[in-house]
């Protein structure tokens, strides 16, 4: 909706704004842990835990408004006919901007993982960090990346996605070869340096951009599925097995080095699958 109503050459930063409500979520969740980690421990056990959980119904609410009364764009409306299965015309007739998307996807949520969210028990449990100095990385992070997105998402209007998204993998697969022997190194300015460069810079690099360039590869009328589909399966053997991989592959060989290999080799994927992708921010969105 935000690509399909915002201004051919505005699609870019519309679609960013969208995307920042990731690092928005996770500085509002630190928040609230912050809060309540400050009530006794009897009653932080009891109820505290409770208190976010019942807060978020703010968000189910907004959810549940915007699923029932706000309309589809005039694109979608326009778009004419539409096949009852969208997921079968999908696969059917779109299948590599799915593929491209899939292994795209792979890359930006496994280097998120295993920079800001599986570092949080590596770095602490394997490589001594204390657990507040690495929290806190992991928040400014994200507060860094909450402003980068929308000038990223801007930038890619000018210059366009696929060259941003393509710099994003191969700094992300570049700075894994040094992550994790900076963290290890227990300095908190290097710590926290490492961790702001990782997933509040390259990271917003992919993330950003893919809010405008995944749909723009899809015609109208199935766009939300081909993206879903893609975007999905990718999340989930991307970012979602990522700490488990990363996990056993240091218990097997008790180097970090096998994660940085385990990434690069995501990586690679997701630069050949961009290479048989096209630039879309100066093309109007197909029909």
């Amino acid at each position: 909706m935000a690509i399909e109503t915002a201004p051919g050459h505005r699609r870019g930063f519309s679609a960013a704004v969208i995307q920042a409500a990731g690092p928005v979520g996770v500085v509002l969740a630190s928040f609230a842990a912050l809060a309540i980690s400050r009530l006794a421990e009897a009653d932080l056990l009891s109820w505290g835990w409770r208190v976010p959980f019942l807060i978020s119904a703010v968000l189910v609410a907004l959810g549940v408004y915007m699923r029932w009364r706000i309309e589809e764009s005039a694109t979608f409306r326009e778009a004419g006919e539409r096949d009852a299965v969208p997921a079968v015309e999908a696969v059917r007739e779109h299948w590599r901007p799915i593929l491209i998307v899939f292994f795209a996807e792979m890359a930006q949520t496994s280097y998120f993982y295993l920079t800001a969210i599986f570092t949080i028990s590596f770095a602490t449990r394997q490589l001594g960090v204390q657990k507040d100095v690495i929290t806190q990385a992991v928040l400014l992070a994200n507060l860094v990346g909450l402003v980068a997105m929308p000038l990223i998402g801007a930038w890619s209007d000018r210059i366009g996605r696929k060259r941003l998204f393509l710099a994003g993998v191969v700094l992300a697969a570049a700075s894994m070869f040094a992550f994790y022997s900076v963290v290890a190194s227990r300095d908190t300015l290097l710590v926290t340096g490492a961790v702001i460069l990782a997933a509040g810079v390259i990271h917003p690099l992919m993330f950003s951009t893919e809010g405008s360039y995944f749909p723009e590869l899809f015609p109208t009328g199935i766009r939300f599925t081909g993206v879903s589909i893609g975007k999905q399966l990718g999340t989930v053997l991307g970012g979602g097995i990522a700490p488990l991989v990363a996990t056993s592959l240091f218990a097997q060989t008790g180097s970090i080095y096998a994660i940085t290999g385990y990434y690069v080799a995501l990586a690679l994927a997701a630069m050949i699958a961009l290479g048989f992708a096209h630039e879309t921010s100066k093309s109007r969105l197909l029909g």
